[in-house]
This record gives structure tokens, sequence and C-alpha cells, in this order.
């Protein structure tokens, strides 16, 4: 799956001031719409991320929980890229299961 942007695990976010010289943020989740993509406008903040040492849904690598800091925001694709989308950019598309609205698959 292909994501324009990433960031995993959003639970927990808890929202803290950033220096002075950043711009104004838009709220979190704010949605917009550019070449019929919707997007998310990820803040700036600090949350924790990862599983707990007793949680057996999670893999060793998502362990210990953690604090992350996003220095600036940013806007994040809401859905996977659909084959369309991306052929509208690259002009080509890679995936071995076609159709305009499946996710683009074989990129990395």
């Amino acid at each position: 799956m292909l994501f324009l942007s990433g960031l995993v695990g959003r639970s927990g976010c808890e929202r803290k001031p950033d220096d002075a010289r950043s711009k104004p943020e838009l709220q979190p989740g704010t949605k917009r719409d550019n070449s019929g993509m919707p997007y998310v406008w990820i803040p700036s903040g600090e949350f924790q991320m990862g599983c707990l040492p007793k949680d057996t849904e999670c893999g060793d690598d998502e362990k210990p929980p953690h604090e992350v800091r996003i220095s600036r925001g940013f806007w994040l694709g809401q859905t996977e890229v659909t084959q369309a989308a991306y052929q509208t950019i690259q002009r080509n598309n890679p995936s071995h299961f076609k159709g305009e609205d499946l996710p683009v698959e074989g990129v990395t």
C-alpha cells in the first residue's frame, strides 16, 4: 500500500505548543481535497506511540511505548493512493491488480 505521507498511531495525541517561528496551525483533522484525493491535516506536537509490554496484538518492534515529536504539521493522504491518482502524476501504473479505484501496489 502506498500513502502520500506516513504517520502511524496517533492515538493519545496531546498537542503541545511549538516555538514562535512556526506558522499558525490548522485544526487537527482539517480536510482538503487535492486532485480527487482526500487529505487530513496532522498538526505538530507530541504523542505516545507503541504498545504496552503486556499487549499480545503487537510485534516486538512496536514496544515499548515512546514519545514521538512531530516538529512541523503536514498533510496526510486519508486513503490509499488509487491507481487513477498515481497514473495522473507518474504516467504509469505498476500495479498487478488493475482498477482505477484500487490502491497502487508494487511500489516502494
